[in-house]
């Protein structure tokens, strides 16, 4: 593979991850909904229609694993 390909992939996968983590961290403005519509688990969806931290910090912390991973 040629170094100019092997940048172009991993700039790709970098805006990948970068819109994935971002997609994510939309659910702790857009509600409940949002996490329903990306499948999150049962707990997750309760947590943020409730109001609870469950929610916005896993979140947060999954992001935060996209990015730097």
């Amino acid at each position: 593979m040629s170094k100019k390909r092997g940048v172009f992939l991993l700039f790709a996968v970098s805006l990948i991850a970068i819109g994935t983590a971002l997609a994510h961290l939309s659910c702790i403005f857009w509600g409940p909904e949002c996490y329903a519509a990306q499948m999150a688990p049962p707990e997750i969806i309760e947590s943020a229609q409730n109001g609870t931290m469950l929610a916005p910090v896993g979140t947060s912390i999954v992001s935060f694993l996209f990015v730097v991973v």
